[in-house]
């Protein structure tokens, strides 16, 4: 978890604004298991504990399981009404899709919707408040009809989170670029 000396963790910490350390607090370690301590605003928490939880699941196939209840539990006991995590299971084909080039698309949704993305296994978790996750799962259902053919966006014009612009079909490939890269720099640039 902590990588070459300590990269992973600081990576995971520069890119949610987190403090991270193992630590044995009140003297609780079991089962082989030690404590990872995130200190920082609750988002940013939630986000790096899902990218570990990530990595981990990664490593230890199966270890996500073990603890899934008591992780989706805590926005339970939340004092912010709203905000939670949910969990949906992708099919295999679906998860390479959702997931994209180093994790591009992922990033991508989770950046469109503010909703923290991350998947484990065949897992996606959504943490973020009503709106984000309702945006994010909308945006993926976009996203997997894309592979049927043209998506239908209803009341597109109408969206606060939508702009619809006319592009004439002989602009549609400068804009796509070279194997999409025009397009991917675009949403990139600006989430």
């Amino acid at each position: 978890m902590t990588g070459k000396q300590g990269n992973f963790l600081r990576s995971i910490e520069e890119e949610f604004k987190v403090l991270m350390f193992f630590a044995d607090y009140g003297g609780d370690r079991k089962n082989d298991y030690e404590k990872l301590i995130i200190f920082g605003g609750k988002r940013d928490r939630r986000g790096a504990e899902l990218k570990v939880l990530s990595a981990v699941e990664t490593k230890c196939p199966g270890h996500f399981a073990q603890f899934e209840n008591e992780i989706m539990n805590r926005d339970l006991n939340d004092e912010d009404s709203g905000w939670k995590t949910e969990v949906l299971e992708f099919k295999e084909d679906e998860l390479s899709f959702a997931l994209g080039k180093n994790g591009g698309t992922r990033r991508k949704l989770e950046r469109a919707s503010g909703c923290l993305v991350q998947y484990i296994g065949h897992l996606a978790l959504f943490s973020g408040w009503t709106e984000q996750r309702s945006k994010v799962k909308e945006y993926l259902k976009f996203l997997f009809d894309q592979l049927e053919g043209p998506v239908d966006v209803p009341d597109a014009a109408k969206r606060g989170d939508c702009t619809v612009l006319e592009i004439p079909q002989d602009c549609v490939g400068y804009i796509t670029g070279n194997k999409r890269a025009a397009l991917s720099s675009i949403e990139q640039d600006f989430g």
